[in-house]
């Protein structure tokens, strides 16, 4: 009898210290990056080798439909709080992630829609965001109450001083790709049909960087265009962008972004930490995809993607 009190004591102390420090917001966490990391390690902004254009036997082919808007089969790991679609080609979704981390996700195409959240170089809360989208109008209850809800769990974080877990590890490989990004030797698979450079800017390049990198007054900027692949994450410290454009004008690519998520563990009295994943989006060819979050409890943000032609731009800017 006795025995059985101490184990049913130990289990509901065990519960309630994993609700108390730093466990998973979110029951569907599963790990796509290290799943145990026991000590903090140094995280890097290392990139891969830029990726020179690799094209098919079809390269030259003229452009197909590039208005295609992002397929119904992108996923986000979230609660979609309210969402605004302007024009055919343009729309922004806002959600909240749990544990304070609340993101806006506008998806865009070349030449007929752009941004409306490039210049936001500080923490906003949702309801801001909305009324630059939608000037004049009555901002959502719903995304009221998100910001609402996310001030309050930031608060509790900050005034139980929980110790920090650690860093996420150095940069790495998209999950079940080469670890390796494509280079111009390569030869593509002999499905792509990978267009040539219809407009003479680099697929795109140098639009995309002086629309949505040079002109950022961001203090910190990543930029890179016409890659394979790319996998970064970055210390969410007030704000940070995130974009990704395909510049292929026949295949599209694809964009993933994830959070880091740890667990502190009393049976070794050590985080176990992870990426969740947050978003996984299509990207059409000339279109584009633009994350805005938030300050948060979530210290880490990761961003990657692929493009089959090697016509990936990408831009992380924080402060």
């Amino acid at each position: 009898m006795n025995y059985f009190v101490r184990s049913s004591f130990t289990l509901f102390v065990v519960a309630a210290a994993s609700s108390c420090f730093g466990a998973s917001d979110d029951p569907t966490d599963q790990p796509i990056g290290n799943s145990n990391i026991p000590n903090a390690v140094s995280a890097n902004t290392n990139v891969q080798p830029s990726v020179s254009s690799v094209q098919s036997a079809g390269a030259n082919a003229p452009p197909s439909n590039t208005s295609a808007q992002p397929s119904s089969n992108d996923e986000v790991n979230g609660t979609l709080i309210d969402s605004v679609q302007l024009g055919n080609d343009y729309k922004v979704d806002f959600y909240d992630f749990g544990n304070g981390l609340l993101a806006a996700r506008e998806t865009f195409h070349r030449g007929t829609s752009a941004p409306l959240l490039d210049q936001v170089n500080a923490s906003k809360e949702l309801a801001e965001l909305y009324r630059i989208v939608k000037p004049g109008a009555a901002v959502p209850q719903s995304i009221a109450a998100a910001d609402r809800n996310a001030a309050e769990l930031r608060r509790q974080n900050a005034e139980q001083n929980k110790t920090r877990p650690p860093r996420p590890a150095p940069d790495q490989g998209p999950p079940g790709q080469s670890a390796a990004p494509l280079d111009g030797q390569s030869a593509a698979p002999l499905d792509l049909n990978c267009s040539g450079d219809v407009y003479g800017d680099n697929w795109g390049a140098d639009w995309f960087l002086n629309n949505y990198c040079h002109p950022s007054s961001a203090p910190y900027k990543d930029c890179q265009t016409n890659w394979g692949w790319h996998d970064h994450n970055y210390h969410l410290s007030n704000y940070l962008h995130y974009y990704q454009f395909e510049g292929d004008f026949n295949e599209a690519g694809a964009v993933q972004v994830a959070k880091w998520s740890c667990i502190w563990m009393l049976s070794c009295l050590c985080w176990q930490c992870h990426w969740h994943p947050l978003g996984n989006d299509p990207l059409p060819p000339q279109n584009g995809v633009h994350w805005y979050f938030t300050d948060s409890v979530t210290d880490y943000v990761r961003g990657s993607g692929q493009s089959p032609c090697g016509h990936l731009d990408y831009a992380f800017l924080r402060d």
